[in-house]
């Protein structure tokens, strides 16, 4: 299920950090635990920069590559005739 397709979700400031959750009961179950919640948001928020830094470095490798006049394919040497 995609977050917010229920409708608005329920917004809060837990240490000065605005949190979202699909509704006031899982904002109860914050409540219960609050660090596993951070932890959890803490590692989503990390992968996503670092799938973000992965795709800046791909581009930039593409775009250096395909600046290259005249090697066509930057695979092609002795080791890979093809």
């Amino acid at each position: 299920m995609k977050f917010g397709s229920m409708g608005e979700p329920y917004v809060f400031v837990y240490k000065d950090q605005e949190i979202k959750v699909c509704d006031k009961y899982e904002k109860a179950g914050f409540g219960k635990d609050p660090d596993k919640y951070m932890k959890k948001l803490a590692d989503a928020e990390a992968k996503m920069e670092k799938e973000i830094m992965m795709a800046r470095a791909e581009k930039k490798i593409r775009a250096t590559v395909a600046r290259r006049p005249g090697r066509g394919c930057p695979l092609k040497n002795d080791r890979h005739p093809n």
